[in-house]
């Protein structure tokens, strides 16, 4: 077949040759015979061969002989032993005939790894159809890049820090690609609605079509604590990138809520610091921590630890702490050895920096004592023996103080307070006092209230721990003296009569008494008898017992006293001589009266009481009660009428805010309202009696009512002021004309 493609006509190879030269060489002439036949290559990639990195691309070269004549023997003679990276092939490609449409290929393969870029070439060569050697070569130009990413960008960058209280902090999260060329299908992973506490999301979802450069996919959230925390939020997303690959990331967000907290200073031992003198030293912690238990910084003790007071000493001339929170880590050791005996305060100041890292100070003031052993005494007021009526009651304190002034510390009564003796009670189930020293800040209440009559000691016992720190013990007695209240009958000629009041409100042992009088009333232990025959007033001590002794004459100007009362140190006296008004005396320490004289415009008075800086005088003959104001010095003023509906009105006696008035004409009890802002009385009500009561007195929720008959009766007293179960209680003695009675 060579051969008889050799022995063509000359000119047509001529022409031949020139068609060819025309298309694809230069040069060529019909007197050449060299220069017939060239290869034409085309590739299935036309242009740059461009990949994403893991991404694979095959390049089919195909040659072809340009015109009808075959080319003989091609063969790549360079490039295939030395591909650049990424690209792969045979180590070897020939082909032994290039026609026009024959199947000479070669086919290379370009899977890159990273980016890159460059040119392959590959030189071949071949033979014409004359048989000339001839060469060629194609060059593919390639470039590879990197699969882009999506990166996260934060702002504000670096630790989202807030300061509790002071609003919201907005945080956005901007997603790019890293070389800016698109990625796909962005979407948040992590649950939105579920965030830490503190984050908010503006929505429950977020996810972006497309993502490049640029703030075109931007995720907006807040930060507003509530409470002081930090720690990290993980925010999980997934993508397509540019290679189409499916891929994840996260962004994290380190962030801290913080608080202006304070850092205190507490000593230990707590309080005062006690010691003794020549008894060793007193060790004392002083422990930092905050008030929130978050960390404060930089803690530097600035008071100068080398010139503490005197007795003080400090473990180490300089303190500082890195950090201070909770417990004991952060701790300053002081010791107190005093040599002589003192007080005063040791005062610390230090510096910090805050949560939030604001610069800060504080002090600590440590009061401190050094003392020698010492004594908690306890004192009751009243003093001396306590004394009581039975169906009365008194009030008693007892009061705990030191012997020295100086603290007691850890004082607590052992006595059970719920089993004291008959009579005896406190309002308070227990008493404990951290402290005592001076004043009445540790006090325990008691009052004694008997039913019957009775003596005897009580003893309250009490441990505490002196100055010293000494553990003792003391206790306080108390004697008391139950006795029998009494009701002393005035009467119109013979002895006041005294009769003692039983439990059950009853009378017994009436008895006459040294003197005689119609009026009787009491300021204290002292005992005024009216008496009408002979126009004088006696004071008299009174006894327990109900006994009158020790009486003397007393007072001026004393005319035919018929009844009084005793308001303060004010002794009042209406006289049967209607000439004359109401007498006021001046009760002296000792129980004389002095400054006796007449006041107010009111006669033929029988029947006398106050409350609350009023008078209240009965006159009987006009059916009338008046009402006068007190001044201070007892004079009286303004007098009126007041109430209604009284008959025949002798006695007054108040309870409460009650006024009771004994009506002798009609035989009833009037019951009237006292008017706290004017004295006025109102709502009068009656309640029926016997025959011309004349004295009464209210005592322990009884009325004792005095009569014309001789007769005492004994009446209960509601909480209206109505009188109910009057029954007549002599006593065991007939008694005269009753006309004023007072209990004692």
């Amino acid at each position: 077949m060579f051969a008889r493609l050799l022995t063509g006509s000359r000119a047509t190879l001529g022409v031949c040759a020139c068609i060819l030269s025309a298309l694809v060489l230069t040069g060529c002439n019909d007197s050449s015979p060299s220069d017939n036949g060239t290869i034409q290559v085309s590739r299935s990639v036309n242009g740059t061969v461009t990949l994403v990195a893991g991404k694979t691309q095959t390049v089919h070269l195909n040659f072809t002989s340009v015109g009808t004549d075959a080319l003989f023997n091609l063969a790549v003679n360079s490039g295939l032993s030395s591909l650049p990276t990424g690209w792969s092939g045979p180590a070897t490609f020939t082909c032994a005939v290039v026609a026009a449409a024959n199947d000479c290929s070669l086919d290379l393969t370009f899977t890159p790894t990273s980016s890159s870029s460059g040119t392959l070439t590959l030189g071949y060569i071949y033979k014409s159809t004359t048989g000339l050697d001839k060469s060629g070569s194609v060059s593919i130009d390639y470039s590879a890049s990197a699969a882009n990413g999506v990166e996260s960008h934060v702002s504000p960058s670096g630790q989202v820090a807030a300061i509790l209280g002071t609003g919201t902090r907005a945080v956005t999260v901007t997603f790019n690609t890293n070389d800016g060329t698109p990625a796909s299908a962005l979407a948040i992973t992590t649950d939105l609605s579920s965030l830490p506490t503190g984050w908010n999301s503006a929505s429950n979802a977020f996810n972006c079509a497309q993502v490049s450069l640029g703030n075109g996919c931007q995720l907006q959230l807040s930060y507003a604590p509530s409470t002081v925390s930090s720690d990290t939020l993980v925010l999980n997303y997934q993508y397509t990138d540019n290679g189409g690959t499916a891929r994840n990331g996260s962004v994290s967000i380190d962030y801290a809520a913080t608080s202006h907290n304070n850092l205190t200073a507490t000593a230990s031992p707590s309080g005062q610091i006690n010691a003794t003198v020549g008894a060793g030293s007193q060790p004392v912690n002083i422990t930092f921590t905050t008030d929130d238990g978050n960390s404060a910084s930089n803690v530097a003790m600035n008071t100068d630890l080398t010139a503490l007071p005197t007795g003080w000493s400090s473990a180490t001339p300089h303190f500082t702490c890195a950090t201070a929170n909770t417990g004991n880590g952060c701790q300053l050791s002081l010791t107190y050895s005093p040599s002589v005996i003192g007080s005063g305060t040791l005062t610390l100041d230090y510096g910090y920096n805050d949560n939030a890292g604001t610069a800060q100070v504080g002090h600590a003031t440590i009061p401190y004592i050094a003392t020698v052993n010492n004594n908690v005494v306890g004192s009751a007021s009243p003093s001396g023996q306590i004394v009581a009526a039975a169906g009365a009651s008194r009030s008693v304190t007892v009061t705990f103080t030191t012997d020295d002034g100086n603290p007691a510390s850890s004082m607590a009564v052992t006595t059970n307070l719920s089993s004291l003796p008959g009579g005896w009670s406190s309002t308070s189930s227990s008493l404990s006092c951290s402290t005592v020293a001076t004043g009445n800040g540790c006090q325990l209440p008691l009052t004694f209230a008997p039913s019957t009559g009775g003596s005897g000691t009580l003893q309250i016992n009490y441990g505490y721990t002196n100055n010293a720190g000494t553990a003792k013990t003391g206790s306080v007695s108390i004697s008391y003296l139950a006795t029998t209240a009494h009701v002393y009958i005035g009467t119109l000629g013979v002895a006041v009569e005294s009769c003692s009041i039983q439990g059950d409100g009853t009378l017994s042992g009436c008895a006459d008494t040294s003197l005689s009088g119609t009026a009787v009333a009491f300021s204290s232990d002292h005992a005024y008898i009216g008496d009408f025959y002979n126009s004088a007033i006696y004071a008299c001590s009174a006894g327990l017992d109900g006994s009158l002794s020790n009486c003397t004459s007393t007072g001026s100007n004393i005319v035919y006293p018929f009844v009084m009362t005793v308001s303060g140190n004010i002794l009042y006296a209406a006289s049967g001589n209607a000439s004359h008004t109401i007498l006021r005396c001046d009760i002296q320490n000792d129980g004389s009266l002095s400054n006796c004289a007449d006041t107010t415009s009111l006669t033929t008075v029988e029947g006398l009481n106050s409350a609350n800086g009023y008078l209240y005088a009965s006159q009987p003959h006009s059916d009338a009660v008046s009402v006068c104001q007190q001044a201070v010095n007892g004079t009286l003023s303004n007098c009126a009428t007041t109430g209604s509906g009284f008959s025949g009105p002798e006695d007054i006696a108040i309870s409460g805010n009650f006024a009771f008035v004994a009506n002798t004409t009609d035989g009833t009890i009037s019951t009237c309202v006292i008017n706290s802002s004017n004295g006025m009385l109102s709502s009068c009500t009656k309640s029926p009696l016997a025959y011309g009561p004349m004295g009464i007195a209210i005592y322990n929720g009884r009325a004792y009512i005095s009569s014309r008959s001789g007769n005492i009766y004994v009446c209960d007293v509601n909480g209206t002021g109505a009188l109910s179960n009057c029954a007549i209680s002599n006593g065991g003695s007939s008694l005269g004309l009753s006309i004023q009675l007072a209990i004692h």
